[in-house]
């Protein structure tokens, strides 16, 4: 997992590079507001934006059922240059779901960039997606794709005993 300093967040240096940034903080961090003023600042220097929150996207995911998003609607979603994230983490995912969030993962990496907020660091968030074929796919994927970056306090953090997200990445080389 690679981090990344303010200077570059700020500057949009991931959108260049059509990288994912997890931005994550305590539920009284600013973290969102960070996102939305990353968007905003993107929408100026003419980047499509889209912004959904995370509980939206599980309505639309579970609403689909066992097949996920469906291919028009993974593009669909798939076309901002930046697709904002807010909130992950805050409802557990279905096994299709989380299936779904890492096609569309998949779909964006090297095309487009993806800020996702959350209240938990990336290594904890194995119990968040649940047990399934998806899961190592996306915790993966995101371990060798994305950049975390923390702000405010993350001592819930040191409370808990993190995913082992290091051993699924190992296991799969």
């Amino acid at each position: 997992m690679k981090t990344s300093n303010i200077r570059d967040v700020l500057s949009l240096g991931f959108l260049s590079r059509c990288e994912t940034l997890i931005i994550s903080g305590s539920v009284h961090s600013d973290m969102n507001a960070l996102a939305r003023a990353l968007g905003l600042k993107a929408e100026r220097e003419g980047v499509s934006v889209m912004t959904v929150n995370a509980g939206m996207l599980d309505e639309e995911l579970a609403a689909k059922g066992e097949g996920g998003l469906s291919v028009v609607k993974l593009v669909g979603v798939a076309k901002p240059k930046l697709l904002i994230i807010e909130n992950f983490g805050v409802k557990k995912f279905a096994p299709s779901q989380t299936k779904a969030l890492a096609q569309l993962m998949v779909e964006r990496v090297n095309r487009s960039s993806t800020i996702i907020t959350s209240g938990h660091l990336l290594g904890e968030w194995g119990p968040l997606v649940g047990e399934s074929v998806g899961r190592k796919s996306l915790l993966r994927f995101l371990s060798i794709h994305a950049r975390q970056v923390v702000i405010g306090s993350m001592e819930h953090a040191t409370k808990r005993k993190p995913a082992p997200l290091k051993e699924t990445a190992q296991a799969h080389g």
